[in-house]
C-alpha cells in the first residue's frame, strides 16, 4: 500500500507543487551561513529553504535544524513546521516509524500555538502514516479529526482534500459503495473552491471514482472517467499514480475474465514500475502475472515473474521498523493518559500550598475562610478527576491483558492452517509436479497474506486508545468475508482431509464492524475443523432472512452434551478441550464469538448432539440503504 501514501503526501503534505530553481536554494544557503545562529531572520531563512528543497536527505537535515534552534528560541510554529519537514522527508525515503515520530511532535507544537489550519495538515498526515500501516481504523480516525478541523474553519478546499482521502481509504477496505459517498461529498466542496489544488484534487478524486466502480465491475463506467488521467500524472511526474492505477484496473479485468486487457495493463504497470524503483506495484503486479500466465500454460513465464513476486515481497518485509511504530504508538497514547494525570496532581499540589500559606494570615480570616471553601470544592473536583484518570488506566489495563489473551487464542487457527503444506510439498517432489509445486507456494502466499492481515487487524484493536473493543459498524459483503475466512483455514482442512465447503451464492450486506465479524467466523470455522474428525465435513452457508443475515457454521463432527451446551459461551474455570487431532485451545473462543455477536446487534444459537455434529447459527442486521449512517 506505500504507493497510496506516497499519493497522499504529494497531494496533501506541506512539501511545495511547484517547481523550484536551484540558484533560489544556493542563495538561500550562503545567507544562511552568514547569520547568528538561534535569530529570527536565520530560522526564517531555515523555513524558506525547507518549502524550495525537494530532496529528502536535505529536507531531514534543514528541518532538524530548524528544530533545535527554533525550539531553543521557543518559536512554536517554527518548531513545527521543522517537525513536518522531518517527517515528510522520512516518509519519502520509507522511513515511516521515524515519520510517523516527527508528525506526533508536530501536532504536539501545534496545540500550543493555536493553528487549526496546521493541526487539521498534522492529523492528516498521521492518518496517512496508519493508514500505509492497513490500521484503518485508527486511519479514519485521524482523518475525521483533520475533516472537523477543517469544517470549523469552512475551507471547502480542505474539506474536500479529507473527503477524497475518505474515498481512497474505503476503496482500499473494499467499501466501494462508501467510497463513492465520500467521493460525492468531495467534488461538491470542491466545486466551491477554486486555483490549482482544486484541479489536482479532482484528477485525484477522480482515480478513486474509477476505481471503486471497477472493484464494482462496473468496468465501463470506470474507462469513461481515464482519459485526461494520466495526461495529467505525466505532465506533473507522478508515475507511481499511473502504475498503481493500471495495476487496480487489472485487477478489476482479470474479475470480469477480460485476461488479455489485464496482462497488458499489469505489464505495463510492471515495466514503469522497474523503471522507476516502485517495489509495492513490482509485487503485486509480478503475483497476478505469474498467475495469468500459468493459467496460459507459460510455467517459464510464470516462474519467472513468481520469483521477482518472492524477492520484491521480501525486501519489504521489516519486522523490526513494525516493532518500533506500534512501541512509539503505544507510548503516545500511554504517555497522554499520564500527563492529563501529573497535570492533575501539580494542580491539586498547587491548591493546597495556597491553602497552606492563607493560613498564616490571621488579620484575613474572613477572606482565609472563603478561599479555605473554594479550595477545598476545587480540591474535590480535581479528586474527582484524577478518579477518573485513574479508571481510565485501570481499564486500559485490563483491556491489554484481555487483547493479549484474544491474540494468543486467535493465531492458534491461522498458523495451524500451515500443517497440511508439509505432506503436500512432499507429495509433489516425490512424483517431480512441478505444477503441483507451483500450486503449493500460491496457497502458501495465499495464506501468508491472510495471516498478515489478521495480525495487522489484532495490533490495530490491541492498540485502540479509548481502552475498550471499538466498534465501528459499516457496510459489508459477508460472503466475500466468509470466502476470505474459509481460504484461511483450507490447509488445515487439507491436513485433517476434510471437506470445507462454503454455499454463499448471493451477495448479502450486512451492518457490523469488520473485526469482529472476522472473529466470530475465524472460531466457528477453527472449532468445527478441531472438533471434525479426517475425512469429515465443514460446511459454511448464508443467507437471508428477514431483515437479517443468517450464517451456519456446520460439522459432522464430535458433537456435544446438553450440559456442555448450556455453558458453552460462559468461562466458569472451564478448560479448552482438544481437537480430533490434539489441537489445543484457551477456551476464550466461543466467549468472544457471543460478545461480538451482541455487540453488532445480532443472535447466535448452537444445535448438537454427541456423535452426531454441531450446528452454529449466527444472525447479524442487514446494511441500511440510508447514506447518513456511513457519512461521518
Amino acid at each position: 500500500m506505500r504507493q497510496l501514501l506516497l499519493i497522499f503526501y504529494l497531494v496533501f503534505g506541506y512539501a511545495s507543487v511547484f517547481a523550484q530553481v536551484q540558484e533560489q536554494i544556493d542563495s538561500l544557503k550562503i545567507v544562511l551561513s552568514n547569520q547568528g545562529q538561534g535569530s529570527i531572520q536565520r530560522l526564517e531563512t531555515l523555513k524558506k529553504i525547507l518549502i524550495l528543497v525537494n530532496d529528502p536527505e536535505e529536507t531531514i537535515y534543514y528541518g532538524e535544524k530548524l528544530v533545535e534552534e527554533s525550539g531553543a528560541q521557543n518559536q512554536k510554529g517554527l518548531l513545527r513546521r521543522g517537525h513536518t519537514s522531518v517527517g515528510g522527508g522520512h516518509l519519502n525515503l520509507g522511513n515511516l516509524s521515524k515519520a510517523l515520530e516527527a508528525y506526533v511532535n508536530a501536532i504536539q507544537a501545534v496545540r500550543e500555538t493555536s493553528d487549526d489550519n496546521a493541526e487539521g495538515h498534522a492529523l492528516l498526515n498521521i492518518g496517512g502514516i496508519y493508514y500505509e500501516y492497513g490500521e484503518y481504523l485508527r486511519a479514519k480516525n485521524y482523518l475525521n479529526q483533520g475533516l472537523k478541523v477543517f469544517k470549523s474553519l469552512s475551507n471547502n478546499i480542505l474539506i474536500g482534500k479529507s473527503y477524497v482521502r475518505f474515498g481512497y481509504t474505503y476503496y482500499a477496505l473494499n467499501s466501494f459503495d462508501t467510497a463513492l459517498v465520500y467521493l460525492d461529498s468531495a467534488d461538491y466542496h470542491l466545486s466551491l473552491a477554486d486555483g490549482y489544488f482544486k484541479e489536482m484534487l479532482g484528477v485525484y478524486g477522480k482515480v478513486a471514482r474509477a476505481l471503486s466502480f471497477a472493484g464494482l465491475n462496473e468496468i465501463e463506467k470506470a474507462e469513461k472517467l481515464l482519459p485526461g488521467i494520466y495526461e495529467a500524472f505525466e505532465e506533473n511526474e507522478i508515475y507511481i499514480q499511473i502504475a498503481y492505477t493500471q495495476v487496480e484496473l487489472a485487477k478489476a479485468y482479470r474479475r470480469q475474465g477480460l485476461s488479455k486487457k489485464a496482462l497488458e495493463l499489469f505489464e505495463n504497470s510492471y515495466l514503469l514500475s522497474i523503471k522507476y524503483g516502485f517495489k509495492n506495484v513490482i509485487q503485486d503486479a509480478s503475483k497476478h502475472l505469474s498467475e495469468i500466465y500459468k493459467s496460459y500454460g507459460n510455467f517459464e513465464k510464470a516462474l519467472e515473474y513468481q520469483s521477482t513476486y518472492h524477492i520484491y515481497r521480501d525486501s519489504l518485509i521489516n519486522a523490526e521498523q513494525i516493532q518500533k511504530m506500534a512501541d512509539l504508538r503505544t507510548e503516545y497514547e500511554v504517555g497522554q493518559k499520564q500527563a492529563e494525570v501529573d497535570l492533575l496532581t501539580t494542580e491539586k499540589r498547587n491548591q493546597q500550598i495556597i491553602i497552606y500559606a492563607t493560613t498564616g494570615g490571621g488579620l484575613l480570616i474572613l477572606s482565609l475562610l472563603g478561599l479555605v471553601f473554594k479550595n477545598n470544592r476545587d480540591k474535590s473536583k480535581i479528586n474527582k478527576q484524577l478518579e477518573v484518570q485513574k479508571r481510565q488506566l485501570q481499564s486500559l489495563n485490563k483491556s491489554k491483558d484481555k487483547f493479549f489473551s484474544i491474540i494468543s487464542h486467535d493465531l492458534r487457527g491461522p498458523v495451524s492452517a500451515f500443517a497440511g503444506v508439509s505432506r503436500l510439498i512432499k507429495g509433489a517432489l516425490k512424483n517431480n509436479d512441478k505444477e503441483g509445486l507451483l500450486e503449493v507456494a500460491n496457497e502458501i502466499d495465499y495464506s501468508v497474506d491472510h495471516l498478515s492481515g489478521l495480525l495487522d487487524n489484532l495490533l490495530n484493536w490491541a492498540m485502540q486508545q479509548q481502552g475498550h473493543f471499538p466498534n465501528v459498524p459499516e457496510k459489508l459483503e459477508i460472503n466475500s468475508l466468509i470466502e476470505q475466512t474459509a481460504g484461511v483455514f483450507s490447509n488445515m482442512a487439507d491436513g485433517k482431509s476434510i471437506l470445507l465447503k462454503v454455499n454463499a451464492p448471493d451477495q448479502l450486506f450486512i451492518w457490523a464492524d469488520q473485526n469482529s465479524t472476522m472473529t466470530i467466523l475465524r472460531n466457528l470455522i477453527s472449532n468445527a475443523l478441531k472438533f471434525t474428525q479426517e475425512g469429515g465435513e465443514v460446511t459454511v452457508e448464508s443467507r437471508q432472512r428477514g431483515e437479517m443475515a443468517v450464517i451456519e457454521i456446520a460439522d459432522n463432527g464430535l458433537g456435544m452434551s446438553q450440559s456442555t451446551m448450556e455453558n458453552l459461551f460462559k468461562l466458569n474455570g472451564r478448560k479448552s478441550a482438544f481437537g480430533t487431532a490434539g489441537e489445543k485451545g484457551l477456551g476464550l473462543g466461543l466467549q468472544l464469538v457471543y460478545e461480538f455477536v451482541e455487540m453488532n446487534n445480532g443472535a447466535i444459537k448452537v444445535e448438537s448432539e454427541e456423535g452426531n455434529g454441531t450446528k452454529f447459527i449466527v444472525r447479524l442486521p442487514l446494511f441500511d440503504e440510508v447514506s447518513e449512517r456511513v457519512l461521518v
